[in-house]
């Protein structure tokens, strides 16, 4: 079975079953921890090594979005600069 298709039959308690996961605001640290919990089971993984996972996978996503967002703010200020540089003459 694929992940996606696996998750689709995992029930979190507190979250309506009628809901996308990515749409529910209702997230607390309690149901996802049940969510977890409900995954580990489902996939037949340890709960704390897929919490690891994916705080992990996170870290990187925030890591590489800082990056991104210092690189466009170097190449705004680069931008701005050139454009406040008046032109050689020749």
């Amino acid at each position: 079975m694929a992940p996606e298709d696996l998750l689709e039959e995992v029930s979190i308690p507190g979250v309506p079953v009628d809901v996308d996961w990515e749409d529910y605001e209702g997230w607390t640290t309690g149901t996802v921890r049940a969510g977890i919990e409900a995954i580990a089971k489902a996939t037949d993984e340890d709960p704390k090594e897929l919490l690891e996972a994916a705080t992990d996978g996170t870290k990187r996503e925030i890591i590489d979005k800082e990056r991104t967002a210092e690189q466009v703010k170097q190449d705004l200020e680069k931008m701005s600069r050139k454009r406040l540089l008046p032109d050689e003459d020749p």
